[in-house]
């Protein structure tokens, strides 16, 4: 196990086990936890990453940002959710303080080094295998005012967006664009309403999409063949027109053959470069 910089301990798998702030009954208890501080961070080894990485490659800069999960850990997600409800003021001076540090931090890295950085790349997930973890009233309540801020210090340092959320987010993806989201990863597509063609249709003239390779069935259980036929598939569909990064639809998992990784790369690279 391991405790992270909040205070939440984690088992090998980075399930939270002990959640500190599973008993805050008040503000007060929240004024009183022992919350990280920005200047603990060590910045001088992001700017050394950033600067030996930015000649080659897109650098992806700034705190990941996870204020939705942070908090989940922090208070357990019953108690949590029941807060939501019960006791939101206690929730929403939680995800400030969230906010604040994670703010402070990229505020930070931007400063020293977004010269150097092309892409403020945050992750949450708010979405499950069906549906929104809230609903969307919620979502715009507790969450797109704290994400807005962060996009809007990412666009002062003159940096695009890119937001990774899993699950059926489909709903919220308006949102998302309306406060200033450049690129969504890694659209989840055996999620419910998650069809990468609809989103690309819907969406692809305000929003880059990074992401889609199928994750939960063709990569872990299909062959090579099906592999290249997919990747094939999203050139020719979402692709076309530009506005598409090809990766996976969640992290690589370590079911997933090598050979098929592979395939996916190296029929990236014969047929996925621009102009198709």
């Amino acid at each position: 196990s391991y405790r992270d910089w909040w205070g939440v301990v984690h088992d090998r798998k980075g399930i939270p086990k002990v959640n500190p702030l599973a008993n805050v009954k008040s503000l007060e208890d929240l004024e009183k936890y022992n919350w990280p501080d920005p200047d603990k961070v060590n910045y001088y080894d992001v700017v050394k990453l950033v600067e030996a990485y930015t000649e080659d490659y897109v650098v992806y800069g700034g705190a990941w940002s996870p204020i939705f999960f942070v908090a989940l850990g922090l208070t357990g997600m019953e108690r949590f959710f029941k807060y939501v409800f019960t006791s939101p003021e206690i929730i929403h001076r939680l995800l400030d303080i969230i906010t604040e540090f994670y703010y402070e931090v990229s505020r930070r890295i931007f400063e020293l080094c977004a010269k150097d950085i092309d892409i403020f790349f945050m992750g949450d997930d708010y979405g499950t295998q069906r549906g929104l973890f809230l609903s969307r009233k919620m979502f715009r309540e507790f969450f797109k005012p704290r994400l807005e801020k962060l996009f809007k210090l990412a666009k002062k340092y003159g940096l695009l967006v890119q937001l990774h959320s899993c699950g059926s987010i489909r709903e919220i993806i308006p949102d998302l664009i309306e406060i200033g989201l450049d690129g969504l990863d890694p659209i989840q597509v055996r999620a419910a309403n998650m069809s990468v063609e609809e989103i690309k249709r819907e969406f692809g003239d305000k929003i880059c999409i990074h992401g889609s390779l199928d994750t939960q069935k063709t990569l872990p259980f299909g062959s090579t063949d099906d592999v290249k036929m997919e990747v094939l598939q999203r050139f020719n569909t979402v692709a076309q027109g530009g506005g598409f990064v090809l990766a996976p639809s969640q992290v690589f998992l370590p079911e997933i053959p090598i050979e098929n990784i592979l395939t996916m790369y190296k029929v990236g690279y014969e047929y996925g470069r621009y102009p198709l």
